[in-house]
């Protein structure tokens, strides 16, 4: 699948330019991987936005970040007895129609809680008809960075999430390079899988929380287009890492591209790795300062 690995690289993302990730949607704002964090984050002009995926009782494909779900909703007080031995309550013990009747909080503590309405869990199949229809009343392109989590869990739960992620996909007319959707993984195996065993067309992005060595990046592009470590690959304590810049020059010269996470409302530092290292995408909580930086480099260029 090599030679199709390089037929989508042209398609991260439009035009060539640097892109502005949405992480977890406007998750400054508003709790993660809700409807209306994804709907801030299309609004502040972010070029792709970042669902994590994991599967429900029912094998639909839910957006949250974490197996278990008391730390973002109300779970403990809704279903005070469905907490497995190790006492954590996990969204594939439960059905879509279970986990619709939750509260949603995103990471606050208990007294924030209670000043919070709630928003309900979101599926990536919302997610995907939310962000074409925003598209089409504004004439974007934003696509998904589609997160895959945990894959090895959810085949030791007896579920292997990839089938279904390309089934939802293909359903909605996504599942080829055109849509602009990319999939990425710290799951170096199961990348791999997507690539040769489900014959995957879309764009695949290895998430790293370690710099990969020169060497192992021509191994690494055999499978995938990219690969997005941690900001700390870039820069560490706001001096650059040379030898990060290093992989990423060998990146780029093998057509490669990187995405670096995580960023907050840190302008000067978002333009920096935009503009002054040259990494391909910024994978922030603050999309608006995201894209502020972008133009603003952009500006000055001209």
């Amino acid at each position: 699948m090599q030679s199709g690995g390089n037929q989508v690289l042209t398609l991260i993302q439009q035009n060539g330019k640097a892109s502005v990730v949405a992480h977890r949607g406007a998750s400054a704002y508003l709790p993660e991987h809700t409807l209306e964090a994804y709907t801030l984050a299309h609004a502040q002009g972010a070029d792709y936005i970042e669902p994590d995926v994991i599967l429900t009782r029912d094998n639909v494909l839910v957006c949250l970040h974490d197996l278990e779900l008391e730390t973002t909703t109300d779970v403990a007080a809704r279903f005070p007895d469905r907490k497995r031995p190790d006492g954590h309550w996990y969204t594939i013990d439960f059905t879509l129609a279970e986990l619709k009747q939750l509260r949603v909080f995103g990471r606050v503590d208990d007294s924030e809680r209670e000043t919070m309405q709630g928003y309900q869990i979101a599926t990536l199949d919302e997610l995907i008809l939310l962000v074409q229809r925003l598209n089409k009343a504004v004439s974007r392109k934003t696509a998904l960075l589609i997160e895959v989590k945990d894959s090895e869990w959810h085949v030791k739960q007896g579920k292997p999430l990839e089938p279904v992620l390309l089934e939802t996909l293909a359903r909605h007319k996504v599942d080829t390079p055109v849509g602009g959707y990319i999939i990425q993984s710290f799951d170096e195996a199961h990348l791999r899988s997507l690539r040769d065993t489900y014959q995957c067309q879309l764009p695949l992005m290895w998430l790293t929380s370690e710099l990969p060595s020169l060497e192992k990046v021509d191994g690494i592009r055999a499978w995938a287009q990219g690969i997005n470590p941690h900001r700390s690959a870039i820069e560490v304590d706001g001096k650059p890492n040379t030898a990060g810049l290093a992989v990423l020059e060998r990146m780029h010269s093998r057509g490669m591209k990187m995405f670096v996470w995580t960023f907050d409302d840190e302008p000067d530092v978002l333009q920096r790795f935009l503009d002054c290292y040259g990494v391909d995408g910024v994978i922030t909580n603050n999309p608006d300062t995201g894209v502020c930086a972008l133009n603003a480099g952009r500006l000055k260029n001209e």
